[in-house]
């Protein structure tokens, strides 16, 4: 038998699920209208003059352009802007986590810009856990783990022979001198060979810059959301997120193994 106090409750959550959609289409139109023609960020000589000169050095050496982490890696080519945007909305199933994106193809380099649509809040992620691959390219380990800011979480992969033969000079050097602080600088080595680098930032909005030219692009879907491939002097990069968090792959790999290592992503608790 039909209870008439429980469809008049289901009805009245249904009106109120409609009016709340609507207030969230409504606003998402006001600040998409706000903030679609915002002007470029405008930045000093001074400050344009020396990422010129952090983009050649990274185009002569073939540095990192790492997600996000301007301060930290140098090839980086501009500063994240993480916008929240206000949300009225209170009723129960109609928080989905909704983002738009952005894509700018220039000359020299693709933008991707990522903000929460519908009035809905870009939250950072919160939760004592972080993601990994759970597929790793024949020959390769890891070899470096580390967060940072309880922002980033980063792993670095090493072809497994080529980090061997570096531990194994590395250690001849700190036998040889006694301490690692005490090899001298002109005897100082760094690992040279075949590397991967994973990263998980736990924000999705923002805006990235990342060289694309005379690089492959392509846009393709992982965890049902956008992702970004590009291919150039044989390293890939592939920006994505899952609907939680963005991630960022970028090294030594085939198209076909980043998009297997990101579709491989498995929650670790810690």
């Amino acid at each position: 038998m039909a209870n008439p106090k429980r469809e008049q409750d289901a009805a009245i959550e249904q009106l109120l699920a409609q009016a709340a959609r609507q207030i969230a289409d409504e606003q998402a139109e006001k600040i998409r209208q706000r903030y679609q023609d915002a002007p470029e960020v405008e930045f000093s000589p001074a400050f344009n003059r020396k990422m010129e000169q952090l983009i050649a050095a990274q185009k002569k050496h073939c540095c990192l352009i790492r997600w996000n982490k301007v301060a930290k890696r140098a090839a980086m080519i501009l500063v994240v802007f993480a916008t929240a945007l206000a949300a009225t909305l209170s009723v129960k199933g109609v928080r989905a986590r909704l983002y738009d994106y952005f894509v700018s193809r220039k000359d020299a380099y693709t933008e991707v810009r990522i903000s929460a649509a519908n009035g809905m809040v870009a939250e950072i992620s919160q939760g004592d856990y972080h993601y990994e691959p759970d597929y790793l390219p024949a020959g390769f380990r890891v070899t470096g783990k580390s967060e940072e800011f309880d922002f980033f979480y980063s792993v670095e992969y090493s072809d497994e022979k080529a980090y061997a033969a570096y531990e194994e000079q590395f250690n001849k050097l700190i036998e040889k001198y006694g301490s690692q602080q005490a090899i001298p600088e002109e005897e100082q080595i760094t690992y040279q060979g075949p590397w991967i680098l994973f990263e998980e930032q736990r924000s999705i909005a923002g805006s990235v810059v990342f060289d694309t030219e005379n690089a492959s692009y392509k846009e393709l879907e992982i965890s049902g959301s956008p992702a970004y491939l590009t291919i150039k002097n044989g390293k890939t990069m592939l920006i994505w997120d899952n609907g939680d968090r963005s991630f960022y792959l970028y090294g030594n790999l085939t198209e076909s193994e980043a998009v297997r290592m990101a579709n491989s992503l498995v929650r670790v608790e810690e």
